[in-house]
């Protein structure tokens, strides 16, 4: 399970700094923050101390349409809200002769807590089904109709999978650099959710009413015949345990990440980089609060047994870069991002294999610079993103979307020793379309349900550049 709204594969970001929201291309870049995308360019930065601060403020909503024929309203839409104003990420070099030495701290997936404060489709959808339960059960005997409900269901969801790498580079010629690193990453899943104030809707003799549903079947079944109370009295009981539900558990593993690079500069207006990251295995154990010890389901194949531990792993990675100067005032980036999904479960299970990736994620990058004047410069950026999943991939907690990512920002030269970045970037999502079957185990027989998921997201990011040492 992850979140993941920045530019990157399926759980991968690559929107790691305020240069990167402003250009949308780093992959062959030799500033500070190669540290993550070119380590082995850092070699051609002069002798010193290098540092550089980042921090993106990140909004996003998650859209989400469903025509499940049980819901009041026939078609619902679930908005989850993203809103994390605190996303840092931190660089570090020190470079002496031909070695450069670098570390980072960033987050490489997940992107905050996205909070769906009017419910989620699956955990509403138990409580819709009681309606039709109801009608097919319970109508003969109150003389009257069931016509709706209300419920109060909130959920969210928390993946952060902050990490710390550190990188050694060594410059082989005048022409080439390598570079080798280790990434440790933490990743942490948090899980909390509700549903409660169920109501039921209806008619009968005495007009309208609303009810708690358990308490209804209990007092239909206090004037039912005999033969008929006693089925009713146990129903009653296992539904009070299944329709209110509470969502608390946390997920959280460990693993590393290595992490090579090549840097080619045949001239000094020209800088090819090429970076590889082999997979990451991550193994995230379920712990559940004492009082919720029972198996919690969030949805059709999110499934939260306490000590349980699920499949995480994050793809490898290929990234292929250019920086180009043609001239002092006017310097291009261009980039190809491959991600190696397809090796991966993505399901998450360590006993079931369910095929969700089609094909593997690509992603192709431009950004361009101007420089205004001496302290000044603009720029722009696109970045395409291509996911290769299948409808197996997609639901309500997970999905991934083509995208088109816009970015464009300031650069700003305060003096020698410090340097601003501002960047404000807008994604823009291709909408889905998913069907399936939905089973009830309260309803015979089976309905086709069709969900719409779509998506929006802004990040305004800055970064502040220390250059003790002048490259």
């Amino acid at each position: 399970m992850y979140i993941n709204i920045f530019a990157g594969g399926l759980v991968t970001n690559t929107n790691q700094s305020a240069m990167f929201t402003r250009f949308q291309c780093r992959d062959a870049t030799i500033d500070i923050d190669a540290a993550y995308y070119n380590p082995a360019g850092l070699v051609h930065f002069s002798d010193g101390f290098f540092l550089s601060v980042n921090n993106m403020a990140i909004g996003e909503t998650w859209l989400i349409e469903s025509d499940y024929e049980n819901y009041t309203d026939k078609s619902k839409e679930f908005n989850g809200k993203v809103l994390t104003p605190l996303y840092p990420s931190l660089y570090t070099v020190y470079k002496r002769g031909k070695f450069a030495f670098s570390g980072s701290a960033n987050i490489v997936s997940g992107s905050g807590e996205i909070s769906y404060n009017n419910g989620l489709s699956p955990l509403e959808r138990q409580v819709a089904d009681l309606v039709p339960y109801y009608q097919s059960n319970l109508d003969t005997l109150i003389n009257g109709s069931i016509t709706g409900y209300e419920v109060n269901a909130e959920f969210s969801l928390k993946s952060f999978f902050p990490s710390i790498q550190f990188n050694m580079a060594y410059q082989i010629n005048d022409y080439w650099s390598a570079a080798a690193g280790l990434r440790l990453v933490r990743a942490k899943h948090t899980y909390q959710g509700s549903i409660n104030n169920i109501t039921i809707k209806g008619t009968n003799l005495e007009g309208s009413f609303e009810k708690d549903p358990v308490e209804f079947i209990r007092s239909v079944a206090d004037d039912a015949p005999v033969n008929v109370s006693g089925d009713l009295y146990e129903i009653a009981d296992n539904l009070e345990q299944r329709i209110t539900r509470e969502v608390d558990a946390v997920q959280l593993g460990y693993g590393l990440t290595p992490v090579l690079s090549v840097n080619y500069a045949p001239t000094l207006y020209t800088n090819w980089a090429i970076k590889y990251e082999f997979r990451t295995n991550l193994k995230l154990t379920t712990d559940i609060p004492n009082h919720l010890k029972n198996i919690v389901t969030v949805d059709n194949d999110t499934i939260l047994i306490d000590g349980s531990q699920i499949v995480a792993d994050i793809p490898a990675m290929l990234s292929i870069g250019l920086t180009r100067r043609p001239s002092n005032k006017f310097m291009y980036y261009a980039g190809v991002h491959y991600y190696f999904d397809k090796p991966v479960d993505f399901d998450g299970s360590t006993t079931l294999s369910i095929d969700m990736i089609e094909k593997n994620s690509y992603e192709i990058a431009f950004g361009a610079e101007y420089r205004l004047s001496s302290a000044i410069r603009i720029s722009a950026g696109w970045l395409m993103s291509r996911p290769g999943v299948n409808k197996q991939y997609q639901k309500e907690t997970r999905y991934s979307l083509p995208s088109n990512s816009f970015g464009t920002g300031l650069g700003i030269r305060f003096s020698d020793l410090i340097d601003l970045n501002l960047g404000l970037s807008y994604t823009m999502y291709k909408k889905d379309e998913v069907q399936y079957v939905r089973t009830s185990e309260m309803i015979v027989g089976s309905t086709e349900v069709t969900e719409y998921y779509d998506k929006r997201t802004m990040i305004f990011s800055v970064g502040v550049d220390f250059l003790f040492g002048e490259n």
